[in-house]
């Protein structure tokens, strides 16, 4: 009864409910995409190292720059139709009309912009920060700390 009265019949808090219904709910699709976001430029980086200790030098930041590039987008087409098959499962809901419809409504906004938010960070943030962090590592190190199971890329 307060809670109906403080925040107009509970439309806040249902609407705080709900999104976080929406975050669990995208959470294991935006953490498998990140970790394959990271997975595939490291194959291609390893591939680079190989292919750069093969001549007799040194992998460069261009070469790594290029490696991670080239990883990140071996994975954009499968990110962007995991995007589009969640954003068209979703529409439909939006803006369909039947029971329940405004309850269901505000969990598939929720999950759309979980999903949009989670896309643009495995596409654009995550490779970056790999780069930047392993450039890091890569100026004082040398390219043999560049993570763990370095295999090259089938």
């Amino acid at each position: 009864m307060f809670i109906d009265e403080f925040s107009g019949n509970g439309d806040l808090v249902a609407g705080i409910q709900l999104a976080a219904v929406g975050f669990v709910a995208l959470a294991g699709v935006a953490v498998e995409i990140s970790v394959l976001m990271i997975m595939y430029p490291k194959q291609e980086v390893a591939a680079a190292i190989a292919k750069t200790e093969k001549e007799g030098a040194p992998l460069d930041k261009a070469h790594f720059a290029d490696a991670i590039t080239k990883g990140a987008l071996r994975r954009l087409r499968p990110i962007m139709v995991t995007f589009a098959v969640i954003f068209a499962g979703l529409i439909p809901i939006m803006y369909g009309h039947g029971a329940g419809g405004d309850f269901i409504r505000r969990i598939a906004a929720s999950v759309i912009g979980d999903a949009v938010s989670a896309t643009v960070l495995a596409l654009a943030v995550t490779p970056a920060v790999y780069f930047l962090w392993n450039r890091r590592m890569l100026r004082s190190e040398g390219t043999s700390s560049l993570g763990g199971d370095l295999s090259p890329a089938e």
